[in-house]
């Protein structure tokens, strides 16, 4: 494989995380009573996609050296 495309497709994956994490985080903060239920889901999925985009981060940083 390519090494562009061997880059291009986590670049686009951390792109499409990185856009859920924003929307999670103003559904956080912006959603009115929230259950303690709701708003755990919401932080687990938060800290879900940290470590998804901290992988890939990482995984890109591999692959450019």
């Amino acid at each position: 494989m390519e090494k562009g495309k061997e880059i291009l497709i986590p670049s686009q994956k951390l792109t499409e995380l990185k856009l859920k994490q924003k929307i999670t985080e103003w559904s956080f903060y912006n959603t009115k009573n929230l259950t303690e239920r709701q708003a755990n889901a919401i932080l687990d999925e938060k800290e879900r996609l940290e470590r998804a985009i901290k992988a890939i981060t990482k995984r890109l940083e591999e692959l450019e050296k």
